[in-house]
């Protein structure tokens, strides 16, 4: 993870998030590669969120091992169980983007929060794999074909960021 997806993850903390809100959030992507977002979730007003890592591998800031980088097998405690669902650097590594966005969607409860990070610039970085650079019309196209309402969606340096809502 780079500082600028840091930074833009803690600016949708602030401005989406209540902390006196209960929230079970779930981070696809979690596994700590030069940092992870979990840091933004424990802050000591927020008492009540929950946080849940998941990746594709397992490893430090994991919760759930998926299996399957676009097709997730999952148990049904997962499936739309999560108020907010984030994703940091990790659409540029998959191959199906928009399969691997619905089942991003497949966590979040209807009206769910969900905040997007891919970059739009930046060098080939195979982590296993380096597909795509992402810019605001690919986020949006993923979200609406997921089902997702787009909030927001920009790009900021080398980064493009969807924050929306499951229909």
């Amino acid at each position: 993870m780079h500082p600028s997806s840091r930074d833009l993850c803690r600016r949708f903390v602030k401005q989406y998030l209540d902390p006196a809100k209960p929230m079970k959030i779930a981070d696809v992507g979690s596994c700590n590669v030069n940092g992870c977002y979990r840091p933004l979730f424990d802050v000591s007003e927020a008492e009540n969120w929950e946080y849940t890592g998941f990746d594709v591998e397992s490893g430090q800031n994991v919760d759930v091992t998926l299996f399957g980088a676009e097709n997730w097998q999952l148990a049904d405690e997962h499936i739309e169980a999560y108020d907010v669902v984030i994703s940091g650097q990790v659409m540029e590594h998959v191959t199906r983007p928009f399969d691997w966005m619905r089942n991003v969607a497949s966590l979040a409860k209807p009206q769910a929060l969900i905040w997007v990070c891919a970059p739009n610039n930046w060098p080939f970085h195979e982590h296993p794999i380096d597909c795509w650079r992402v810019w605001p019309d690919g986020m949006r196209a993923t979200f609406e074909d997921a089902g997702i309402h787009v909030l927001d969606c920009d790009k900021v340096g080398h980064d493009t960021f969807g924050i929306g809502t499951k229909l």
